[in-house]
């Protein structure tokens, strides 16, 4: 019997040692660890060590929500197949947030064909991933260590980030506060140098990692007699398939970077949505 109702494919391995994966025993499974190397929980809000995260993150309380922190290697947050440089190896991933319902899906599993349920009233848009076909977790949290994920050990009392001596960079979402990234660093034992190549790099897999080199379209549309009416065009394709344009989106559409998009809207002064009229 799975208490939790969580939707992955139930391997021999998994029921015969359902019983070792739940925490604190089988018959109340508050914890539940689903994944071993590296390890990933799922986690019930009956669960007491994730309740100072749900009142930090302004997150459901009903104790029948279900939680999941899942740590993965580096290039997990990698959405393009990009070849990342070795150093990349030595890092690791920890995610935390709370399932939501499923939602409308297009070609790729991973895209939303629409916003999300309250997205709207977001003062920034949160992370996703993907568990399974209808198991979609909003990410309240993301942490990038500067060791291995080969080096994670799991604790089922505490699945949360292990206390180690290093650093991290943390990203933080909350639905009415924004996003906010900070850089922690427990016991220097690394150069300033060291510091600032992991820094970068970390805020590259955040941002979403690129090769360095100059935006895509920041060549295009040098003049406004160019822009605005490949703008208004772009917007309006983007609406024909979606309520609320974003400003990716509509870059997207136009083929240039986020960067350049924005750059040009401050450049010839035009607000978004463009004037439609």
């Amino acid at each position: 019997m799975f208490l939790f109702d969580f939707p992955i494919r139930f391997t021999p391995k998994l029921v015969a040692e359902y019983e070792r994966r739940c925490y604190p025993d089988d018959s109340n499974p508050q914890v539940f660890q689903y994944r071993d190397r590296p390890p990933a929980y799922q986690i019930l809000g009956t669960f007491e060590g994730v309740r100072p995260l749900v009142e930090e993150f302004d997150l459901p309380k009903a104790h029948n929500n279900h939680f999941c922190l899942r740590w993965s290697g580096a290039d997990e947050l990698i959405k393009t197949k990009v070849s990342l440089p070795r150093r990349f190896k030595n890092y690791s991933v920890e995610r935390f947030g709370l399932r939501i319902q499923p939602f409308p899906i297009g070609k790729s599993q991973s895209k939303s064909t629409r916003d999300i349920k309250k997205s709207a009233t977001f003062v920034t848009q949160p992370r996703y991933w993907l568990e399974w076909e209808d198991y979609l977790v909003q990410v309240c949290r993301t942490r990038i260590f500067a060791y291995p994920v080969k080096e994670i050990k799991s604790n089922l009392s505490n699945p949360f980030s292990l206390s180690f001596r290093g650093m991290y960079v943390e990203e933080r979402w909350h639905p009415y506060r924004g996003t906010a990234r900070n850089f922690f660093w427990k016991e220097p034992c690394v150069s300033r140098r060291e510091a600032d190549q992991f820094i970068q790099d970390a805020l590259r897999l955040l941002y979403g990692y690129k090769p360095i080199g100059r935006p895509p379209g920041t060549k295009k549309f040098n003049s406004p007699e160019e822009f605005k009416p490949a703008y208004r065009k772009a917007y309006l394709n983007i609406a024909r398939r979606e309520d609320e344009p974003n400003r990716e989106a509509v870059a997207s559409e136009l083929g240039v970077s986020a960067s350049t998009f924005y750059r040009r809207l401050g450049e010839y002064h035009l607000p978004f949505p463009p004037d439609l009229s």
